[in-house]
């Protein structure tokens, strides 16, 4: 009984360490990152940040940043929205890097 114990404690061990790899391609990317006027650099905030495809959006804040869960395997588009310029649309292939989004403005 001792033996079938141990080899069932060493092959669970075994299965948890091998599959620790698959477990963590499951978890949710941040992506991080700041809208600014193309023009001027500053700030901008209250811009739409969204991923097609899935649910994971927000607003930027004052100080322009963001920061986006997303359960989408990279790379995934992200759109970057404002009534006052143009709509940009990046693709992110890394999540770790940080995203800086220039929107022109439309007049």
């Amino acid at each position: 009984m001792n033996k079938k114990r141990l080899a069932f404690t060493a092959v669970t061990t075994l299965l948890m360490i091998f599959s620790y790899a698959e477990i963590v391609n499951f978890l949710p990317a941040t992506l991080k990152g700041s809208v600014q006027d193309s023009r001027s650099g500053k700030p901008v905030a209250g811009a739409h940040v969204y991923v097609t495809k899935g649910e994971e959006e927000m607003f930027s804040s004052v100080k322009g940043e963001f920061a986006v869960k997303t359960w989408q395997s990279l790379p995934v588009t992200v759109v970057v929205e404002h009534k006052d310029y143009k709509t940009q649309t990046v693709r992110i292939t890394n999540g770790t890097e940080r995203l800086t989004v220039s929107l022109i403005p439309t007049n």
